[in-house]
């Protein structure tokens, strides 16, 4: 059949066509492809195309365009290769199609040798997220990394490398914060423990006695014994280099002992090595 080329009048009209026998055709040994209106006010392509091939290419470009790799789904390609996948439920994928995980929005990045998303603001490089051997997340810029559930901050690590917990100003390279307590419950405060073990250790503050505390417990059952040095060192108090088991040192140094009706006496040793003990 040989080519014909002509101008359409303003108006003319045609059959809206289907997907099997779309309305115009490029190529009469190719009925099947072609354009049709499925509905008022749409245009549609009749054929899905493919990576090599897709449905919508650009110029002479033929490997490079638009295509439905299934139903309800929007792939792009370049170099005959599909590079960008949006399934039915919004998930996105770079690289690879993404899985659609009941209730999620994915987006899945399928890289040979790793991958990196980059936030950008103003054109300005504020963050990346990379993966090859490892994953790495980062600010590049001198802005903190924040992290939160329940739309609320729990964690944050600031530029100078500072991590805090529950506080979004840390002070230290670790710093915690919990509620005001005074180690009362076995609840209180941060905690160390071992593996899923009940028993561990608290750390806390009381901002209103103005005391920081130590307690071991074993939640939600009882206090436990608290162990310093279980394998062998010295423990000093006043003092950094400690000469036996305890050393307390300093000026006005000594040990308050409470008797059993609640009398409290002090025990201190004076030059010479005179021991004396007196009411506290």
């Amino acid at each position: 059949m040989a080519e014909v080329n002509f101008l359409v009048k303003k108006g003319l009209t045609v059959p809206k066509g289907s997907a099997s026998t779309p309305a115009i055709i490029f190529d009469a040994a190719d009925t099947d492809c072609g354009l049709f209106s499925p509905a008022a006010n749409q245009v549609a392509i009749s054929v899905q195309g493919s990576a090599s091939a897709p449905a919508l290419s650009f110029g002479s470009d033929s490997n490079t365009g638009i295509y439905s790799p299934g139903a309800d789904e929007l792939a792009i390609s370049t170099n005959g290769t599909g590079r960008l996948f949006v399934d039915a439920s919004g998930n996105v994928g770079v690289g690879a199609a993404p899985t659609n995980y009941a209730g999620y929005v994915n987006f899945v990045n399928n890289g040979s040798s790793g991958a990196t998303y980059e936030q950008r603001v103003a054109g300005v490089l504020t963050g990346s997220l990379s993966t090859d051997s490892q994953v790495t997340l980062k600010s590049v810029t001198s802005i903190p990394l924040v992290f939160g559930t329940a739309n609320t901050e729990r964690m944050r690590l600031d530029s100078s490398g500072r991590l805090g917990l529950g506080t979004s100003t840390p002070m230290n390279i670790l710093h915690v914060t919990a509620a005001n307590a005074a180690g009362a419950s076995a609840n209180d405060g941060a905690r160390v423990s071992a593996g899923t073990s009940l028993v561990g250790i608290n750390f806390g503050a009381d901002s209103t006695a103005t005391f920081g505390w130590i307690q071991s417990s074993e939640a939600g059952v009882a206090f436990a014994p608290t162990v310093i040095n279980p394998q062998g060192g010295n423990v000093g108090i006043g003092v950094t280099s400690p000469g036996d088991k305890l050393e307390i040192g300093g000026s006005g140094s000594g040990i308050i002992l409470a008797s059993p009706d609640g009398t409290r006496y002090k025990l201190t040793v004076a030059n010479g090595g005179t021991l004396s003990i007196a009411a506290a």
